[in-house]
């Protein structure tokens, strides 16, 4: 068994390098979904990858072996890191200081990437959760009913009830003193018309308990509709997604069918010229030995 070789240690130079180039493609290298999508495309983004560290940095050639290991070695340390620091803040029964890990500038920019992985969420209903980090479940029921509730005659009658007067026997006072005869016989004033609409909007008004259940009736329909129409929705979203990642597997079906017939044409690209050569070398051959029986 062959014993594996050792390279050296990277710089800090590709370090910051190696960190740069997986920051341009954190979306795809973080990127927690599996299926042969998304794993095509790391592959396609790690031979990127390797690809420009190898024409940019004037150390030794790196594998793509080697980046890759050295980009998750990296990660492990950042978890390391933070796990320590988050151990000792919630641990108890006193011990030494522990001073805070400061991490580099580049190490810092991988744990925003890693965050989510490496911090956790920060759980929203529990007691010893900060005040300010929770949200009000008022504020969601609110926001949840206003997506829920979108019919319009609803939205009229809530209207109406906010517009309706406090006191719907209020009578609107008008002097009719400068008015005549032949200005009496001219259309109704705005305020005769102003009344005789507020009349009509107080008769509107839901008095009974029927027409209360109604009203709740046509708001439970009005629910049952908007969560049909948010399933059909979803379903709609996963179709469109399902054809994306269709759409991406023949891209990348393509794309290796290119690769597989530009590696052919070099193939025999190189036998012809192999050929070529062949045949001014024996060319070169034949001119020697008439020179020579030409000097003999």
């Amino acid at each position: 068994m062959s014993e594996r070789k050792r390279e050296s240690n990277f710089t800090n130079a590709e370090i910051d390098l190696l960190l740069h180039l997986c920051n341009t493609n954190k979306k795809i290298l973080e990127n927690k979904t599996t299926n042969a999508v998304t794993w095509k495309e790391k592959i396609l983004a790690w031979e990127k990858i390797h690809t420009q560290f190898n024409s940019t940095t004037d150390g030794p050639s790196r594998s793509i072996k080697n980046l890759r290991s050295k980009y998750d070695s990296m990660k492990k340390e950042v978890r390391k890191s933070v796990a320590k620091q988050k151990k000792y803040v919630t641990g108890t029964g006193g011990g030494p200081f522990i001073s805070e890990v400061k991490l580099s500038p580049a190490l810092e920019q991988l744990h925003q990437n890693i965050k989510l992985s490496s911090d956790g969420l920060i759980c929203q209903f529990d007691s010893d959760s900060s005040h300010i980090n929770l949200k009000s479940t008022e504020e969601l029921d609110f926001s949840i009913m206003m997506e829920e509730i979108d019919d319009p005659s609803i939205l009229e009658e809530n209207i109406l009830d906010n517009n309706s007067p406090t006191n719907p026997t209020d009578t609107i006072r008008v002097n009719f003193s400068d008015y005549n005869a032949t200005m009496l016989q001219t259309g109704k004033p705005k305020e005769l018309k102003s009344k005789i609409s507020t009349d009509i909007v107080v008769d509107q008004l839901p008095t009974s308990s029927a027409s209360l259940f109604k009203k709740s009736s046509s708001l439970e329909q009005t629910r049952i509709h908007f969560s049909k129409k948010k399933k059909s929705t979803v379903s709609s979203v996963a179709t469109n997604y399902n054809d994306l990642c269709t759409s991406k597997a023949e891209l990348v079906e393509r794309e290796l069918n290119l690769l597989g017939k530009k590696e052919q044409e070099d193939t025999i690209e190189h036998q012809l010229r192999t050929k070529k050569l062949k045949l001014e070398i024996e060319k070169l051959e034949l001119e020697i030995l008439l020179l020579k029986k030409s000097t003999v």
